[in-house]
């Protein structure tokens, strides 16, 4: 699946991001997986298919890209009608999993099966192992499409999240000034885990949201079920409309505002339960290049000032009193704008000086916003530096990143 998050700051800060791969057709068959991948399924021009699985055969359709599972809109479908649409596969020379689903299309039957967690595909007379696979292939379960529907708690803006001692929000409210979200495309944010507020991740706030619509599962009777489950999460929708989020072993439960137990997919389970880190937009501070006035930069004894103005056709940048071209600015900048966490800062013992410190200016509304980072080398390992932002420290950054930042401005210079 694409990356919205990191697209947008390619598109801000670069000409543009090239994917590497390569789409190559073979028909020589392999004992083991080519080296050259292929889309293999395109489903997203089709009107129509059927999803057969151990749990019941629904019917697909589509029309004006909207998505449909037995005539009820499936936002999870249109998700993984795009991964199937992504999906490389590589020729083999036989299948060696078990069968999961099968796509029945207009041009033959595409059989899906897994061995460990490897998928593989049969279609048309060919074989392949496939990569490239989204989350909801990866843990594929009929019920994801032929569950029953568990019901969606519409009109939400805000989910409130009880895990463990902690309690935080997802909401479409921030803090931030409007430049600091003007990249962060998924319009939610997380409020009360972190001292700074943070966007979720665009793919993940999709599929999210997507999976809270369109929930399906299995209803569990056995009333002493729940005694035996840890419970990771309590979601809270509107008007106290709550999901509370369990899992036995390798199996997720959900309890529905009515008490009642689902058996909920795999898929589902781990999107409601993922670790905010992995959720969200990384990026220590994201400032976009047009709104920019002035960055000072100091690591160690080195040290460098970008300055920018903006007219209404143009855009000026020296870097060290020494003009760029806005295109090279834009490259360079990349270098300092993407600096990002790498983990999150639990209170280990930091050395009392910080080695390194960035400050941006920037406008914002026709008022001028100052931010700073601050970075502080772990006393035990003075590679990994703890990062303050406005005085608040919730992450963990690599001095492996600032020496590449300084290495791109040293060269620019010379």
């Amino acid at each position: 699946m694409k990356k919205v998050g990191l697209m947008a700051a390619c598109l801000l800060f670069l000409a543009g991001c090239q994917s590497t791969e390569q789409t190559t057709n073979t028909s020589t068959k392999e004992s083991s997986p080519s080296a050259d991948s292929q889309q293999v399924l395109q489903l997203s021009a089709l009107e129509e298919f059927a999803l057969t699985s151990d749990v019941g055969q629904p019917k697909i359709t589509q029309e004006d890209q909207t998505w449909s599972v037995n005539e009820e809109e499936s936002p999870l479908m249109k998700l993984f009608v795009e991964e199937i649409d992504s999906v490389k596969g590589s020729l083999i020379d036989k299948i060696t999993g078990e069968t999961q689903f099968q796509l029945v299309l207009p041009e033959g039957t595409a059989s899906f099966a897994k061995d460990g967690d490897t998928w593989q595909m049969a279609y048309q007379d060919q074989e392949y192992q496939l990569s490239n696979v989204g989350p909801l292939l990866q843990d594929f379960e009929g019920e994801l499409f032929s569950g029953e529907a568990i019901g969606d708690p519409a009109g939400y803006q805000e989910i409130k999240i009880k895990e463990g001692n902690r309690n935080y929000r997802y909401t479409t409210k921030t803090t931030l000034s409007e430049v600091e979200q003007k990249p962060l495309v998924s319009g939610w944010f997380v409020q009360d885990h972190y001292q700074k507020a943070m966007s979720l991740n665009y793919d993940y706030a999709n599929y999210l949201l997507s999976a809270i619509k369109d929930l399906r599962g299995t209803k569990v009777s056995d009333s002493d079920a729940s005694e035996k489950l840890a419970v990771l999460r309590t979601l809270t929708f509107a008007d106290d409309f709550t999901w509370q989020i369990s899992k036995y072993e390798d199996t997720y439960y959900l309890t529905d505002e009515k008490d009642q137990l689902w058996q909920i997919p795999t898929a589902a389970g781990k999107l409601f339960t993922k670790p905010v880190f992995d959720s969200v937009d990384r990026f220590l501070m994201l400032i976009m290049a047009d709104a920019l006035d002035e960055v000072d930069i100091t690591v160690g004894k080195t040290q460098h000032q970008v300055k920018a103005t903006h007219e209404s056709n143009s855009n000026t940048f020296t870097l060290d009193d020494q003009d760029f071209l806005e295109a090279d600015f834009r490259s360079l900048y990349q270098y300092i704008a993407v600096l990002s966490p790498e983990a999150e800062y639990q209170d280990q013992e930091i050395k009392s000086a910080a080695s390194a410190t960035i400050t941006y200016l920037f406008t914002s509304n026709e008022k001028q916003e100052k931010r700073e980072l601050a970075f502080y080398p772990l006393a035990d390992d003075e590679s990994q530096l703890a990062v303050s932002i406005d005085g608040k420290m919730d992450f963990i950054t690599s001095q492996d990143q600032l020496d590449e930042m300084l290495s791109q401005l040293d060269n620019a210079l010379k």
